[in-house]
């Protein structure tokens, strides 16, 4: 289900380097996660979506405060343009135009900043250049607190297909992420090591 807070921007964009002509007077979205007020650590998760009828062509994530130097994502740093079906059931008038697939998700490591309380904001930008700013998000960093590594299998496939070599040997590959350090893998077959 689609998040009920949604910022409506109405007229000019929130940022000074957008034009003011021509921009949709309308724009939708918010950032559904984190959670206002989350507790955060490792690799923190930023997700949501944003609307106003063209095509995004950048996200870019700011923390505390909405000047350049707050920015943490590089340029094309943000997955972008992702199929949100949940949003454009609920606002149809969006469906069929090019920016029908408004979702967004990106992330930054919680350790570059201090423990304490932050604010998280997002600011869209269109192919037309127009952008503007969701509404800002507080959340709290615990460094202390250890995020579980995560990662996938990827050989051998979720199908189950896998070829054994001719001496016997099984590949086995995959990817591990921490935000502290992967100590090592190990490998079990049929509930053995």
């Amino acid at each position: 289900p689609v998040t009920a807070a949604v910022l409506l921007t109405l007229g000019a964009p929130a940022f000074a380097d957008c034009p003011a002509e021509g921009c949709p007077a309308q724009s939708v979205g918010t950032i559904e996660v984190p959670a206002e007020g989350a507790l955060v650590s490792g690799y923190v998760r930023v997700a949501g979506f944003a609307l106003n009828g063209n095509l995004v062509s950048n996200v870019d994530l700011f923390i505390d405060g909405t000047d350049e130097a707050n920015r943490v994502t590089p340029a094309g740093g943000a997955n972008i343009n992702l199929p949100r079906p949940d949003v454009t059931q609920w606002l149809p008038q969006y469906a069929g135009t090019p920016g029908e697939q408004p979702g967004f998700e990106m992330s930054f490591r919680a350790a570059n900043y201090a423990n304490g309380t932050h604010t998280l904001h997002v600011r869209i930008t269109d192919v037309t250049g127009c952008c503007y700013f969701l509404a800002p998000r507080t959340f709290r960093i615990d460094n202390a607190k250890n995020q579980a590594p995560f990662g996938a299998l990827d050989l051998p496939s979720p199908e189950g297909e896998a070829s054994v070599h001719e001496n016997g040997v099984l590949t086995v590959a995959g990817w591990a992420l921490d935000d502290r350090r992967v100590e090592r893998f190990d490998a079990a077959t049929a509930g053995r090591p």
